[in-house]
C-alpha cells in the first residue's frame, strides 16, 4: 500500500493518493502486458508533424498558410506547365519539375523555422509538382500532362486516363504508413529525405519513358490565349467546380479533430449557457476530466530527499502552472481568439489540478523504468482509464538523476533565459502501453524539462506525440 503522507505538506499541490498492486513488469506474471488495447479513440492528425512540432508555437491558421500557398502553386502554376507541354512536350516540364519537387523535400527535410517551410514546401516543392501533375488547360488542346496516356487512345480516353490517374490514389494509401511508421524509426527530417529519395526514383523512370503522340512546335505568347477560356460556359463552370471541391475537401477536415475530440472530450462534464464555448477550450487544453495532473513517482528514499521531495513536487506544479496560464495569455493577445480567453474558466480548470503523487518506498525504491510503467499501466487498467486521457498515458518519474537537477532549480519567475538554463532542469516522462515492436529507436520515456511539461501536457491526446518529440531533439540535445 502506499505510504500515508500529510497532503498540507506539499503546499499548493493538491494531491490525490493511490494504491499499488504489486511489481508486475514480467509479461509472463502480467498477461496483461500481451494484449494491449487502445481504448479511446485518437483524434486525426492535422497540418501534419509540423503544429505539433517545428511549429508548436504558432496558431493553427498561421499553419494553415502552408497548406493554402502550396495549393496555390499546384494550381496557379498551370498556365506555365500547359505551354512548356504545348510547345515542348511532356518531358522538359517534368524534368524542371521533378529537380523543383525533389529539392524542396530535400529542403523541408531541413527547414526548422515557418518562413522555412513555407518556402521549401509550399513554393519550391509544389511549383515543380505543378510542373508535373497539374492537369493544364491550353487554347487549342484539352489534353494535359496527367492525362499524357490518352494522347495515344482515341477510344476509352476515360478509362486510360482513369488507370494514370489511379497512381495518385496509391500513392494516398502507401505515403500516410510509410510516412507514419519512419517518424517513429528515423525522425522528421530523414522520413523527408526517404520521401524524396523514392519520389526521385519514380520520376526518373517517367521523365526516361514519358513520350507524346500529338505534334508540340513553340508558339508566340498571346495573352489573349489565357483569356479566351473564360469566354467558354464549359471552362467557367469547371473552375466553379473545382473552386468548390477544394473547398468543400480540405477546409472541413481539420475540424474533424474538434468535432471528434468533442464526442469524446468534457463536454458530458459541464453545461450551461456558456456550454458550448467551454467544452470547446476544454478540449483545446486536452482536459477531459473534473479533476488532472500527472502521476508523480520517485525511486531515491533519502533523508534529504525525503525532506526535498514536497519542494519539488511544488515546483514541478509550479512550471505546469506556468505553462498553462501562457497559454490563457497566448489567447487573450491574439485577436482572432481572445474571445476564447476566459480566465475564470482558466481558474476553475486550475483548481480541478490534482497531481497523483506515489509516494511508497517499499515499492518503488529503486524501481526501474519498466517496472514502474508495469505499475502505472495496472493502476489505470483497474480504473478503467487504460490509456483514455493524458492522466492515464503517461506518468513523472524522479529518480536520482532528476533530483539532482531539482535541488538546483529556480522557481518559474526566476529562471534565467536560454536553451541551456530551460532544459537544466528535468523529470524522466515515461509513455504507458508504448509498441515496442514499432518504436525501435524510442525507449518508451524520456528527459523532459519542467518547462515542457505543459506541452507535452496538451498535445498527448495524439498518442505519438512523445515518440515524435523524444525523435525530433535526440539528434541535438537529450532533454526535451
Amino acid at each position: 500500500m502506499s505510504e500515508t503522507r500529510d497532503p498540507s505538506s506539499y503546499s499548493e499541490s493538491s494531491l490525490e493518493k493511490g494504491t499499488q498492486p504489486s511489481d508486475r513488469d514480467d509479461s509472463e506474471t502480467n498477461p496483461r502486458r500481451k494484449m494491449r488495447v487502445r481504448l479511446s479513440p485518437r483524434p486525426p492528425r492535422s497540418r501534419a508533424e509540423y503544429q505539433m512540432n517545428q511549429l508548436r508555437d504558432y496558431s493553427s491558421s498561421q499553419v494553415g498558410w502552408i497548406s493554402s500557398v502550396l495549393f496555390f502553386f499546384m494550381l496557379g502554376v498551370s498556365p506555365l506547365a500547359g505551354r512548356l507541354y504545348d510547345g515542348y512536350g511532356p518531358r522538359l516540364p517534368i524534368m524542371i519539375g521533378s529537380f523543383l519537387h525533389v529539392f524542396g523535400l530535400m529542403m523541408t527535410s531541413l527547414s526548422t523555422k515557418y518562413y522555412q517551410l513555407i518556402l521549401s514546401q509550399s513554393v519550391c516543392s509544389w511549383f515543380g509538382s505543378s510542373l508535373i501533375i497539374t492537369p493544364a488547360m491550353t487554347t487549342k488542346t484539352y489534353e494535359s500532362i496527367i492525362l499524357q496516356p490518352t494522347t495515344y487512345f482515341h477510344d476509352r480516353r476515360a478509362l486510360a486516363g482513369g488507370f494514370a490517374i489511379a497512381g495518385s490514389s496509391l500513392g494516398g494509401v502507401i505515403f500516410p504508413f510509410m510516412v507514419n511508421h519512419l517518424l517513429s524509426a528515423i525522425g522528421f527530417a530523414w522520413t523527408m529525405r526517404a520521401c524524396a529519395f523514392l519520389i526521385l526514383g519514380l520520376l526518373f523512370i517517367t521523365c526516361t519513358l514519358i513520350s507524346s503522340n500529338v505534334t508540340h512546335t513553340p508558339k508566340e505568347f498571346k495573352l489573349s490565349s489565357y483569356l479566351s477560356p473564360l469566354r467558354e460556359c464549359n471552362f467557367l463552370l469547371l473552375c466553379i467546380v473545382s473552386f468548390f471541391m477544394y473547398w468543400g475537401m480540405f477546409v472541413p477536415q481539420d475540424k474533424v479533430c474538434q468535432v471528434g475530440l468533442s464526442c469524446f472530450g468534457c463536454r458530458r462534464f459541464y453545461e450551461g449557457a456558456q456550454a458550448e464555448a467551454q467544452a470547446h477550450l476544454y478540449d483545446w487544453l486536452k482536459i477531459y476530466e473534473p479533476s488532472w495532473g500527472y502521476t508523480i513517482y520517485r525511486t531515491t528514499y533519502t533523508a534529504q530527499s525525503d525532506a526535498a521531495f514536497p519542494a519539488m513536487v511544488d515546483l514541478i506544479t509550479a512550471y505546469l502552472k506556468d505553462g498553462f496560464y501562457e497559454q490563457y495569455q497566448s489567447l487573450r493577445e491574439n485577436p482572432r481568439t481572445a474571445d476564447q480567453a476566459n480566465e475564470a474558466v482558466f481558474d476553475e480548470l486550475w483548481a480541478a489540478h490534482k497531481p497523483r503523487v506515489m509516494d511508497d518506498a517499499a515499492q518503488v525504491d529503486g524501481a526501474s523504468i519498466d517496472q514502474l510503467r508495469a505499475r502505472f499501466e495496472v493502476w489505470a487498467e483497474e480504473r478503467d482509464m487504460a490509456d483514455r486521457f493524458p492522466s492515464y498515458r503517461m506518468f513523472i518519474v524522479v529518480d536520482e538523476e532528476s533530483f539532482e537537477t531539482l535541488q538546483t532549480a529556480s522557481i518559474p519567475a526566476e529562471c534565467p533565459g536560454g536553451m541551456e538554463h530551460l532544459v537544466a532542469y528535468y523529470v524522466k516522462l515515461v509513455e504507458a502501453w508504448q509498441d515496442q515492436d514499432r518504436d525501435s529507436l524510442f525507449p518508451g520515456w524520456m528527459k523532459c524539462s519542467l518547462h515542457s511539461l505543459w506541452d507535452i501536457w496538451r498535445h498527448m491526446q495524439d498518442g505519438d506525440y512523445m515518440r515524435h518529440s523524444y525523435m525530433m531533439v535526440r539528434e541535438h540535445r537529450d532533454v526535451y
